[in-house]
């Protein structure tokens, strides 16, 4: 073989080996030592990521003011209706006292003090006591169970009205000893003079009156 001929086979073989040689593979990263693959390094590249999480509502505490409120509310729907300014209850009376059939009675079979009774109606203790300008100085008939007698002369009787105040039947010391005629709880009806002030204070000066008897139950 020529020197010509083999320098060129050599050349071409050089070639050869050159365009078909294996390639260096590139170094792996370098890692401290402290340093570790993650959960996530080591995760499939083609997996899907988790779905973030929904924040759950947090409820907010309630105010003093909501608070409060509810508070009114919960009141307002158990609450008691309230009374209508000027409204007045009944008022009733202990036992029950049938005032016209013992005013009937007393009028026909009790015991009579002085003139009697001659005025037809009755006025309403209470509204005397309330009035006692308007009334003052009027012939005025009242009547009740009595609840109240003198102890010391004899002199009064207080009778209670429908409404529950008392109003003295009240006459000249040692004319009437009501100590020897009435008890308490018996029905009267009396009449007289209607004075605000007096010894005992607002009285009927009486003219008559009617003892009844029985008590008034």
């Amino acid at each position: 073989m020529k020197p010509n001929q083999v320098h060129i086979g050599v050349a071409l073989l050089a070639a050869a080996l050159l365009s078909s040689g294996c390639k260096k593979e590139a170094p792996a990263p370098a890692t401290t030592p402290d340093e570790k693959p993650t959960t996530a390094q080591r995760a499939d590249p083609n997996a899907q990521p988790p779905p973030k999480p929904t924040p759950s509502t947090v409820a907010t505490p309630a105010t003093d003011k909501e608070t409060a409120d509810t508070t009114v509310k919960e009141s307002s729907a158990t609450a008691v209706p309230a009374t209508k300014a000027g409204s007045k209850s009944p008022v009733k009376e202990k036992g029950a006292c049938d005032r016209k059939k013992m005013a009937a009675e007393v009028l026909k079979e009790g015991k009579k003090v002085l003139a009697g009774v001659k005025l037809k109606a009755s006025a309403v203790q209470s509204e005397l006591l309330a009035s006692m300008p308007l009334y003052k100085g009027k012939t005025v008939r009242i009547e009740g169970p009595i609840v109240g007698i003198c102890q010391k002369a004899g002199c009064w009787s207080a009778l209670r009205g429908p409404n529950g105040k008392a109003l003295k039947l009240k006459v000249t010391d040692g004319v009437v000893d009501f100590r020897k005629l009435a008890k308490e709880g018996h029905y009267a009806v009396g009449e007289g003079v209607f004075t605000p002030t007096g010894p005992h204070g607002a009285q009927v000066k009486i003219t008559g009156a009617m003892i009844g008897t029985t008590a008034c139950e």
